[in-house]
């Protein structure tokens, strides 16, 4: 079992299915979707009316006691989420 350390801005979620940010500056290695490599995710959040198309992915660095010092998690990106959901 994994145990992460999580910052304020992050919170788990058991049913969003994937990993998701509206905080750029946080991911590593971001990949920006495009009509060349375009998003084939949509989201569909908790709230009413929320639904975004993801615009890139990137890898969030989450603390883990290992080597390294953190786990790598393949993240979504969208400017209009308001929380981090890490799966």
């Amino acid at each position: 079992m994994r145990i992460l350390y999580v910052c304020p801005v992050l919170g788990i979620a058991t049913g969003a299915f994937v990993t998701c940010t509206d905080q750029l500056h946080m991911l590593h290695n971001y990949v920006e979707f495009s009509e060349a490599n375009p998003s084939h995710v949509q989201l569909a959040l908790a709230s009413v009316n929320s639904d975004a198309c993801t615009q890139g992915y990137g890898y969030l660095h989450a603390r883990e006691h290992n080597v390294q010092g953190f786990c790598a998690v393949s993240t979504f990106y969208h400017p209009n989420l308001w929380t981090t959901i890490v799966l």
